[in-house]
């Protein structure tokens, strides 16, 4: 194999990058459902809440901060993108 195939395949089978573009477009289809730019800080709130105390404190197997803060920021990303959608992309 070559080496962008090599490195193609291990990013599809990376857990972060799969758990950081699951977080991103949840994020991004719970904002665009919802359809009000109002909604990015209360789902930013919510996202906060749920990574760095109910995920820091219940989540299995345990997770630390850089595994919380990861997921957090996929939610961000999300966020952004689909506040950019509903504000000038609609």
């Amino acid at each position: 194999m070559s080496k962008i195939t090599d490195l193609i395949s291990s990013i599809g089978t990376n857990p972060i990058f799969i758990a950081f573009n699951a977080h991103c477009w949840f994020a991004f289809a719970a904002l665009v459902t919802w359809g009000d730019p109002v909604g990015f800080p209360v789902l930013l709130a919510v996202a906060a809440v749920k990574e760095f105390w109910f995920d820091a404190n219940y989540e299995t197997p345990k997770q630390n901060f850089l595994d919380n803060f990861t997921d957090f920021t996929g939610y961000l990303v999300g966020l952004g993108l689909g506040y950019i959608k509903i504000t000038y992309l609609i």
